[in-house]
């Protein structure tokens, strides 16, 4: 691979380094404020059912208080107490009392004869009967929530059960356990309203989130625009964008870093062959049966002048993509002559395995450069071993001639 093509990959792989965190941290950012948005909404769906308990204890409260009242019904006193319990009591709009099944009166004071409501819509563990849409006996406007406990029954405004102080684009709806609507705050989506009664959950269908909670008396459902999550996400954008940003940034100067230090290696190792830096070191080979040195691997190693060896995975394959691995080798088989002359010339058994790179196995190059180093020095040339790794098998064709040739050298004293 040369230089420009490298510099190209380089310069993409740190675009990538700086790109990534920021990708990260911006999806991170996203869900966290998605999760963020559904927490504050299941929050305020606790609260509503909170909200709707205390407006429901309210009511029964006053109704509690009146059923334990020795005046006598429908009597001035008797109305007087009734209109006192609805203005100190803020869920209640309006109390009335029974008689036989039908009003006598009301906190309005008018005596009144009507029948009392049919059949409950629901009854709630106090035994209290709770129904829904109720025509007030007052001009109020609209339909009333009647809670009715043995001979009295106040009429509220379903409104009081939903009345919680909140993010402006956040509608709430209280239920009935068996999802039966009591009162909402115009749900931009009566549809899935009408799902979440049914069936509550927690989840978000592409425009809005939404959230229910439920308890022994209640259930409530809340929505809001997904809209909502951006100004989470701009909050958190804040501290978690500009993090992003100094990894990325450190990725890339790291990116940058190994880039110069690879061509800056490329460039040392050119030197170093130059001015011989690099040495052989042998590895023994040892025959298992009978224990014996038969021989060695011939090893490159690199010592820069200060002293500092330079790992051969990492000068090894720079030579290879560079072009520098051919000068490598010729070094490699001039110092294993120079090393190990003397030895193989007097032990014909010993033999030296020099690695091959991938260049020189496809192209034979070095068979040629043995022969002639081999030339004169007494070495036969079945003691010098050619090993190569399957890379050097990449194109099979060009290293099967190559194969071909060493064994023919071989069989009139050639290489192994």
């Amino acid at each position: 691979m040369n230089r420009i093509r490298m510099q190209l990959l380089m310069a993409l792989v740190g675009l990538l380094a700086a790109a990534l965190p920021l990708a990260m941290m911006t999806w991170l950012s996203w869900h966290h404020a998605a999760n963020t948005a559904q927490a504050q909404l299941r929050e305020t769906a606790e609260r509503a059912l909170e909200r709707a308990d205390r407006s429901y204890q309210q009511a029964l409260s006053a109704l509690q208080a009146m059923q334990h009242s020795p005046l006598a019904p429908c009597s001035p006193e008797h109305i007087q107490l009734m209109q006192t319990r609805v203005v100190t009591t803020s869920s209640v709009d309006q109390i009335s009392y029974f008689q036989q099944g039908r009003v006598r009166c009301t906190s309005w004071g008018r005596p009144v004869d009507v029948p009392a409501p049919s059949q409950p819509d629901h009854t709630t563990a106090d035994g209290a009967i709770l129904q829904l849409d109720i025509e007030p006996r007052a001009p109020y406007g609209r339909c009333m929530l009647s809670l009715r406990l043995d001979d009295y029954e106040a009429l509220m405004d379903p409104y009081h059960f939903v009345d919680l102080i909140g993010a402006r684009d956040i509608r709430i709806a209280i239920a009935t356990p068996d999802g039966r609507l009591i009162a909402q705050q115009s749900l931009p989506d009566q549809a899935l309203l009408q799902s979440l009664l049914r069936d509550p959950r927690t989840g978000d269908d592409g425009t809005l989130l939404f959230a229910s909670a439920r308890s022994e008396a209640w259930l409530a459902v809340v929505t809001t625009p997904r809209t909502g999550i951006s100004g989470i996400f701009l909050q958190q954008a804040w501290v978690l964008v500009p993090v992003s940003l100094l990894l990325g940034a450190a990725a890339m100067a790291g990116t940058l870093a190994l880039s110069r230090r690879r061509y800056s290696l490329k460039g040392e190792l050119s030197h170093a062959i130059r001015r011989n830096e690099l040495y052989v070191v042998y590895q023994p080979i040892i025959e298992l049966e009978t224990g014996i040195c038969v021989g060695a691997e011939a090893l490159v190693r690199w010592r820069r002048a200060d002293g500092s060896e330079v790992r051969p995975d990492l000068f090894i394959p720079l030579a290879e993509a560079s072009g520098l691995i051919g000068a490598i080798t010729d070094e490699v088989i001039e110092r294993v002559i120079v090393d190990m002359r003397d030895l193989l010339v007097g032990d014909r058994s010993a033999h030296i395995a020099i690695n091959l790179a991938p260049e020189d196995m496809i192209s034979g190059r070095a068979l040629k450069v043995i022969a002639a180093k081999l030339a004169g020095t007494g070495i036969a040339n079945q003691q010098i071993w050619l090993e190569a790794t399957e890379r050097g098998f990449m194109d099979i064709e060009k290293a099967r001639a190559v194969i071909s040739a060493a064994r023919a050298l071989r069989a009139c004293g050639g290489h192994r």
